[in-house]
C-alpha cells in the first residue's frame, strides 16, 4: 500500500492497507503459484517497504514501485532476478523542474539509462506522469516531448508505456493548498 509520499496524490491517503507478516508463508506461496505457471503479482505502489520483497526469486508479472527505488541498483537487479513482465513506476513530473518540485527529482539521462538496463534484460515498462500540476509551464512540456524523442530512439526492445493522470487538488493532498504565484 501507499505510505503517502506523493505530495499530490489524495487517493491513499484515505486507504488502510493489510500487510500479511508471515514472510515465510508468503514465500513459499510465491513459489507455488509461480511454478504453477500462474502470474503472480505483489500489490503495492512501494514494495520496498515489504521486508521479504527482496527476497522473492520467482518470476513477477507485472510490479509497480516508486521512481526512487527504481534509482537503485538493488532494486532494479531484485526487477531483473524476479524477471517481471512490465515494472511500473511514477515518474511523477513532466520535466526534471516539476519532479524536483514534487520532491521526486531523477533526471532524464538517468531516467533513460534506468529505462535501457531494463529493456536490454526484455523487461517493458509503464511509465505514470502526473500532468497539470500548478508549478507547470509550457516550457516544462517541451522538456517532455525532448525527453519523449530521446525516449523513442533509444528504445528499440519490448514495451515502454506511458500514462498521464491529471493533478487534481483534492484535500487532503498537500499540494491541494499550493498557491501558484501569477507571473
Amino acid at each position: 500500500g501507499c505510505h503517502l509520499k506523493c505530495s499530490f496524490c489524495a487517493t491513499t491517503y484515505r486507504q488502510a492497507y493489510q500487510v500479511n507478516p508471515n514472510e515465510k508463508r508468503l514465500l513459499a506461496t510465491i513459489e507455488s503459484l509461480s511454478k504453477r505457471g500462474e502470474r503472480v503479482q505483489v500489490l503495492s505502489n512501494d514494495p520496498l517497504n515489504i521486508p521479504y520483497y527482496r527476497k522473492i526469486t520467482s518470476k513477477l508479472d507485472s510490479q509497480s514501485f516508486t521512481i526512487m527505488e527504481m534509482r537503485d541498483a538493488e532494486t532494479r537487479r531484485a526487477v531483473i532476478r524476479q524477471r517481471v513482465r512490465i515494472a511500473r513506476f511514477g515518474v511523477e513530473g513532466i520535466s526534471e523542474r516539476i519532479r524536483l518540485a514534487f520532491g521526486k527529482y531523477i533526471s532524464d539521462d538517468e531516467l533513460l539509462e534506468i529505462l535501457g538496463e531494463l529493456h536490454s534484460h526484455k523487461i517493458n515498462t509503464h511509465l505514470f506522469f502526473i500532468v497539470g500540476s500548478p508549478h507547470e509551464t509550457s516550457h516544462d512540456y517541451d522538456l517532455f516531448r525532448a525527453f519523449y524523442r530521446r525516449l523513442t530512439l533509444q528504445t528499440r526492445t519490448g514495451l515502454c508505456r506511458i500514462k498521464f493522470t491529471s493533478f487534481l487538488p483534492t484535500p487532503p493532498a498537500p499540494l491541494a493548498r499550493f498557491v501558484p504565484s501569477i507571473e
